[in-house]
């Protein structure tokens, strides 16, 4: 009979230890829940981060190749600006200076023109009005019977 109680007794133990066993499994498996959860959002944070940094790399490279371009034309601009014709453009424009024996023109609108440019402009007026009249003529020409 005492092998009895002893196997009832040893019976309950066991139970209990499974009980506890699997409380311990269970710990264990929400640890590696939250481990695992833990894990993903920093990844996931990383990830997030990771794009929005490489977005920010387009956006200064996008920069970037504008400034480049815009330097380009300044220095081109700069090459313009160190030539003769260009310092003597503004001499005559903004400083209303002509060459020795020039006329200088002011005209209603406040521009300047020597007389050199006075006469082409005169001449590309007339080219334009005959070309204008021709056209006419050819209409006009070409609607009769």
């Amino acid at each position: 009979m005492a092998g009895r109680k002893l196997s009832k007794g040893v019976r309950r133990a066991n139970r209990m230890g499974r009980k506890f066993a699997t409380g311990e499994a269970n710990l264990q498996r929400l640890i590696y829940v939250i481990f695992v959860v833990a894990l993903a959002i920093v990844l996931i944070r990383g990830a997030v981060s990771f794009h929005s940094l490489k977005a920010e790399e387009r956006a200064v490279e996008e920069q970037y190749a504008q400034l480049q371009e815009e330097k380009a034309e300044l220095e081109e601009n700069l090459k313009y600006i160190n030539t003769p014709e260009y310092i003597e453009r503004t001499a005559r424009d903004m400083l209303k200076m002509v060459m020795p024996g020039e006329v200088l023109y002011i005209m209603r609108d406040g521009t300047t023109k020597t007389e050199e440019e006075v006469k082409k402009q005169k001449e590309k007026e007339a080219a334009e009005s005959e070309s204008a009249a021709e056209s006419d003529e050819a209409k006009t020409e070409g609607e009769q019977p």
